[in-house]
């Protein structure tokens, strides 16, 4: 099978990990879910028909999913099975358009009365796509998109966080191209009541990674000019760049208890590895050697976070070359950062 989708880790509480396959015979959609528990991962039901997931947990220890391929849905974990959280998101929202498509769950996260929020992007007509975000109204029962329609720009991918005043943060990236402009990164906040961009349009960047510690956030990305892994803390109403980390791409981004922000990030190398680094003193340094990358082997897509001891866990898909032959990795640091 194919791994389509980036793996998902969040060990706060105990490690989880979502992950998206596509059975190459069949072209079959799976998504499957799975928690670390007594040296073994525990399959959280069986299998869906989905892509695209993202999960996290919510203050009582209750794992919630996202998916697309359709809706998005949202589904929470009971304990035996996935009950559904409301139904096709798009729809309860209005925003479903007559061409409109969505592929993966952009991000999901819970603000501070566990309502779960998601944002996504959506195939809206030739090379055009949309992003938008919703929230769950407990009390209606339903999803009540945030603002009257997407938020802005062509992007195809989105991630997403939440700060401590229940605000959502979108960074959306625009490919460019037939898509329109170059390859672009955009953040956006969510005030309660409308969409502020924070600073200007970052051009020339990819995969960028939008992460809040309290009410500070900082954007990941790579600079596509220098190679470069850029992070940018928003301060005093403007991007204030920290020191790069290094060269590579697919950056992650979390943060230790003090707030110290953590990065993990595909070098290329020679040798190819991934990198995890945490910044303290003005100055980024290695959190542990790095997983080395055999040659034949390429990395799609990296996630990173810290359990409650601040160590740093990595989770990764690799696959060959041809991109017939795919798995899923993932490992936890044996010491905490400081």
């Amino acid at each position: 099978s194919l791994h389509d989708a980036l793996p998902i880790c969040d060990p706060r509480l105990e490690p989880v990990l979502a992950f998206s396959t596509i059975d190459q015979a069949t072209s079959a959609e799976q998504t499957r879910v799975a928690r670390f528990s007594d040296g073994g991962w525990v399959a959280l039901g069986p299998p869906l028909a989905a892509l695209g997931p993202s999960v996290a947990n919510d203050s009582q220890r209750r794992t919630y999913l996202c998916t697309g391929s359709g809706g998005p849905l949202v589904r929470r974990w009971n304990g035996t099975s996935w009950v559904a959280v409301g139904g096709n998101i798009s729809q309860e929202t209005g925003y479903q358009g007559t061409r409109y498509q969505v592929g993966s769950c952009g991000g999901l996260v819970l603000d501070t009365t566990d309502a779960p929020l998601v944002a996504f992007s959506a195939d809206v007509g030739a090379k055009a796509n949309a992003v938008y975000a919703a929230r769950w109204n407990r009390q209606e029962g339903k999803w009540e998109g945030l603002g009257p329609g997407s938020i802005g720009g062509r992007a195809t991918a989105v991630y997403v966080d939440i700060d401590v005043q229940d605000r959502l943060y979108v960074a959306a990236y625009s490919p460019g191209g037939s898509y329109g402009g170059g390859a672009t990164t955009r953040v956006w906040r969510w005030s309660g009541s409308s969409w502020t961009q924070l600073g200007e349009d970052l051009p020339g960047t990819a995969s960028p990674v939008i992460g809040v510690f309290q009410n500070t956030a900082y954007l990941a990305l790579r600079d596509n000019a220098s190679g470069e892994i850029r992070v940018l803390k928003w301060r005093q109403g403007a991007w204030q760049p920290l020191p790069s980390p290094g060269h590579g791409e697919l950056p992650a981004l979390d943060f230790t208890k003090f707030g110290r922000p953590v990065i993990a990030y595909a070098d290329a190398g020679p040798p190819a590895a991934l990198r995890v680094k945490y910044f303290t003193a003005g100055a980024w340094h290695s959190a542990d050697p790095g997983v080395s990358i055999a040659t034949d082997r390429l990395v799609a897509g990296i996630e990173l976070s810290l359990d409650a001891r601040g160590r740093p866990s990595l989770a990764w898909n690799e696959q060959d070359l041809g991109g017939s032959q795919a798995g899923v990795f993932v490992r936890r640091a044996s010491t905490s950062l400081p």
